[in-house]
């Protein structure tokens, strides 16, 4: 018998070191960052807060880990804003020439009606090539011929182009993942020289000014998911924002409610660019 456990320890021992390297591998800055984008997109922002918190603390000079932890911030507690002005404002010190941070910051200046500093960032971040601050700065348009592309109609399922959201939040839901899979396929393989539109709403619960700040986000999470599952290019897709604006239902109920927290996804011809 003790023959059989020192044999069984000799074993082991070989283990233990790969074990706890691969913890310190795992206790990472950028391990941590991606741990926090994965609970965001379970919809668990304190332990993404966490997340980026621990990155932080590994590396102070990581700057996406402090624009992170000020957008997840701002959706758990809007009255926290100051929080993440000040994660958005390091950022930027860290990394002067990223138009995401300035872009991020513009954002939260307009919901917090600093609306100098809000349209300064919005500049900047054009200047540094930002697509969707050039849109807001001088929105696109339309030429009294352009040519509209019903996107869904090159989708096996053709389904409705709208993507709709939980209510405050602008996390996409499995079913509609199907969908977007199947358009980004589209883009590359049937429709190379269509370009979309990703227009972003919310319903009438909130201030204006926060919805415009949600419906943005939503029509963000669209295009993030077609540039990182599909490789979709940020200069085929313009973002906009139109907060409650634009309702497609009334307000008053819940299931109408609904309807309104959306992005509708629309294709234009390369002309009208």
């Amino acid at each position: 018998m003790k023959r059989y456990a020192f044999c069984l320890l000799l074993m082991l021992i070989p283990l233990v070191p790969l074990t706890l390297g691969a913890a310190m591998v795992e206790d990472t800055a950028g391990a941590w960052i991606d741990k926090g984008i994965r609970l965001e997109g379970e919809d668990k922002y304190p332990e993404a807060v966490k997340a980026f918190t621990r990155a932080i603390e590994i590396d102070k000079t990581l700057a996406a880990a402090y624009l992170e932890r000020g957008k997840a911030i701002f959706i758990i507690n809007r009255t926290h804003c100051l929080d993440s002005l000040k994660d958005f404002s390091t950022a930027i010190d860290l990394d002067p020439d990223n138009a995401d941070f300035y872009y991020e910051r513009a954002l939260l200046n307009f919901y917090m009606l600093n609306n100098e500093a809000g349209r300064k960032d919005m500049e900047r971040a054009a200047e540094l090539g930002h697509e969707a601050a050039r849109e807001w700065l001088h929105p696109t348009k339309l030429e009294e011929k352009t040519c509209y592309v019903n996107v869904a109609g090159y989708t096996k399922s053709q389904t409705e182009p709208v993507i709709l959201f939980d209510y405050n939040k602008a996390v996409i839901k499995p079913p509609y993942r199907v969908f977007l899979d199947e358009l980004g396929t589209a883009l590359k393989e049937t429709i190379p020289e269509t370009k979309l539109i990703l227009a972003g709403h919310a319903d009438s619960k909130g201030s204006e000014a926060y919805n415009i700040i949600l419906s943005q986000r939503r029509a963000e999470a669209v295009g993030n998911y077609l540039s990182m599952h599909h490789q979709i290019p940020s200069s085929r897709m313009i973002l906009k924002a139109f907060g409650e604006a634009r309702p497609v239902a009334p307000n008053d109920r819940e299931d109408q409610r609904a309807r309104n927290r959306r992005v509708e996804i629309i294709g234009v011809e390369k002309g009208m660019y």
